[in-house]
């Protein structure tokens, strides 16, 4: 596999209510697990995609991605941390044609992203 020039680690934000989601009457609180649930229940397309435009992830249930960003994203040229209402972590992998291949991380520990970036992304110039 051929390295890549750059990385971008997409991660909830934990931020208020919008107000268009208040208008959909969503909540703050709401968190992604619910749309989840609605999604199984109510079987609308549309509003379980309102719902998770809306929705923020519990934060603490990626512990090892939160220690990630905090501990060693820095040492990491060419990787930047975006935050994203109701995203569950992935890489976004950009090679230099900016060809992207999105990576989900939700269930890797500290050492796996560690290892996965030294062996996918190029060391600086």
């Amino acid at each position: 596999m051929a390295r890549r020039r750059s990385a971008v680690l997409v991660m909830a934000m934990v931020v208020g209510a919008r107000a268009d989601c208040m208008s959909l009457g969503f909540t703050a609180a709401l968190k992604c697990s619910s749309c989840e649930k609605l999604e199984s229940i109510v079987g609308d397309a549309e509003l379980v995609s309102d719902c998770a435009s809306c929705c923020t992830e519990d934060v603490a249930t990626f512990p090892s991605v939160r220690a990630f960003i905090d501990d060693m994203a820095a040492d990491f040229e060419g990787l930047d941390v975006k935050y994203r209402n109701g995203q569950k972590p992935q890489l976004v992998m950009i090679d230099d044609d900016d060809a992207r291949e999105v990576v989900p991380i939700s269930g890797w520990n500290t050492d796996t992203v560690v290892e996965y970036l030294k062996e996918n992304l190029k060391p600086s110039s």
